[in-house]
């Protein structure tokens, strides 16, 4: 898959788990900084140790399936970018 555009935010921030989660023993949260990737046609390749899937959505229904305050605030800040 050709990346067109890579763009940094400059937005941080962490999170804790709700649960322990089993590959991760001892580990209560995670940090994060915000990119948005431009890309082009192809097959997603994604490392399955930090994701269970993905899904191609429009901004409505993306928004909607997010749980997290911070999830729908960073998919705003990209979205209007």
């Amino acid at each position: 898959m050709e990346i067109k555009h890579i763009k940094n935010f400059n937005k941080k921030g962490k999170y804790d788990f709700i649960r322990e989660l089993p590959d991760r023993k001892g580990v209560s949260g995670q940090a994060y900084s915000l990119y948005s990737v431009e890309v082009g046609e192809g097959d997603v390749i994604f490392d399955s140790h930090e994701h269970s899937g993905y899904q191609w959505l429009n901004y409505s229904d993306a928004l909607k399936i997010l749980s997290k305050p911070n999830q729908k605030e960073c998919l705003k800040l990209v979205n209007f970018s």
